[in-house]
């Protein structure tokens, strides 16, 4: 299974790599950097993270470089609503606002889960996108 893991945390992308042994993981640090992942490959999966750096927080709130896409997982989310696809999405955000925001735009797209990062919601998660593949 190919996965696609945001996140702008160096150890969070550590953990993860040790819940999805045997899986296929691609790592992107930044929204930009996912988009360009998923507009040039094919993914099972993607597990993203809202709050990217500080930079979705800076001004301008948009990068021109990418057309005006936000630097945060919001962007990701509304490109993955937009292509249907990976159809699997973990929303591991632990920003309440940013994560039911994600959920909202992926919602009807593709199948979500949402949960805080961390051992056992990756784990859960990863058995089941196995299972349901």
């Amino acid at each position: 299974m190919k996965i696609l893991f945001l996140d702008d945390m160096k150890a969070r992308h550590d953990a993860f790599d040790d819940y999805a042994k045997g899986h296929d993981v691609s790592h992107a640090w930044t929204a930009e950097d996912a988009i360009r992942m998923l507009a040039s490959e094919s993914f099972d999966a993607a597990s993203l993270d809202h709050d990217l750096a500080d930079e979705h927080y800076s001004a301008p709130y948009a990068s021109p470089a990418m057309g005006g896409t936000a630097h945060s997982g919001r962007a990701v989310a509304r490109e993955i609503a937009r292509a249907g696809a990976p159809r699997r999405v973990m929303v591991h955000s632990f920003n309440p606002d940013g994560s039911r925001e994600m959920c909202q735009i992926l919602k009807g797209h593709v199948e979500i889960y949402k949960a805080p990062f961390g051992p056992k919601a990756c784990r859960d998660w990863i058995n089941h996108v196995e299972r349901s593949a």
